[in-house]
C-alpha cells in the first residue's frame, strides 16, 4: 500500500505495526509488511499525513522497541494527524510493574 491510498481511506484507522485478523480495517504501519493492508513506515519518521486527517491511532507493544527520547516527537506528530474527538490508544508492557518485578 502506498500513502497516497492511505490518505484516502474513510475512516482511517492508523494501527502501529503488523495487523492480524482483528484489526483488518486498520492500515498497519510496518517495518517489513509492504502490501493491502500495511505501508512501509518508521513510527519515529513524520507521518505524510494532514493535519487533522486519522480518526483512530493504535499501538500494542511498539513503543517499547524505541529510544525514550524520540517518544515526545513521536506523540506529538500522532497528535497532529488525529481528528479532534478521535481515539488514541497506546498499549505497551510495563517492565517495571511490581507483579513482573516478582516473575
Amino acid at each position: 500500500m502506498r500513502w497516497t491510498e492511505v490518505r484516502s481511506r474513510t475512516p482511517l484507522l492508523l494501527y502501529a505495526g503488523d495487523i492480524y485478523r482483528e484489526h483488518e480495517h486498520w492500515v498497519g504501519m510496518s517495518l517489513k509488511r509492504d502490501d493491502a493492508t500495511h505501508v512501509i513506515h518508521d513510527c519515529t519518521w513524520p507521518l505524510p499525513l494532514p493535519d487533522n486527517s486519522v480518526d483512530a491511532f493504535q499501538s500494542e507493544d511498539v513503543f517499547e522497541h524505541i529510544p525514550w527520547q524520540k517518544i515526545p516527537a513521536i506523540l506529538t506528530e500522532i497528535y497532529r494527524v488525529l481528528k479532534p474527538g478521535s481515539l488514541f490508544r497506546w498499549s505497551m508492557p510495563d517492565y517495571n510493574c511490581d507483579i513482573l518485578k516478582e516473575r
